[in-house]
């Protein structure tokens, strides 16, 4: 299968994208005043949350799910998805 004109652009686009954004980053800064000691036992030092819709996709009453986990109140991994099913 060969790509159409319209692929061509799609890619030219993502690889503008990426050439503008290529600097971009997510920076976790802080000061040693409110840093935050970490004890054995300690519950908060990596949190994790969760949350789903109920079919809000009124053409396919899929639903969006989600998930943000933190390490130190900065998050490290998240994402949001439609339900397969």
């Amino acid at each position: 299968m060969n790509p159409s004109p319209e692929h061509l652009r799609y890619a030219n686009r993502v690889l503008s994208y990426l050439q503008t954004t290529q600097y971009y980053a997510i920076e976790f800064s802080g000061s040693v005043d409110n840093a935050t000691e970490v004890e054995p036992g300690d519950d908060e030092v990596l949190q994790q949350s969760s949350d789903a819709s109920f079919a809000d996709d009124p053409e396919t009453r899929k639903s969006t799910q989600g998930y943000l986990m933190k390490l130190f109140s900065g998050a490290i991994m998240w994402q949001s998805s439609k339900q397969k099913t």
